[in-house]
């Protein structure tokens, strides 16, 4: 009978998360969200953006969400995100 949990060496490789999530800079429709969150699951991008689109038709969900994950997710090459950013600049703003 087979491990029922296996170990990440035998996981499958489809299912192997990215090591880090960023938005990247190539493959990007607006902020990169998308493809950053489709690289970082391992799945192709137009899935990601099928999801965003039914999430935005069944709830209204797909901006909020969209919008979250560029706050929160740091573009490729930056050290922290926009909301990061933000949230330096008034603290600095107040000092």
């Amino acid at each position: 009978m087979p491990d029922p949990d296996p170990t990440p060496s035998e996981a499958p490789q489809h299912w192997r998360v990215g090591s880090v999530l960023r938005r990247p800079w190539r493959g990007r429709m607006l902020a990169g969200v998308g493809a950053g969150v489709a690289e970082y699951l391992g799945v192709d991008v137009v899935l990601v953006r099928i999801a965003l689109v039914v999430l935005t038709v069944l709830g209204g969900v797909g901006p909020i969400a969209y919008v979250a994950g560029w706050l929160l997710i740091p573009a490729e090459g930056e050290p922290c995100s926009v909301l990061e950013h933000l949230l330096a600049r008034l603290e600095g703003a107040r000092s």
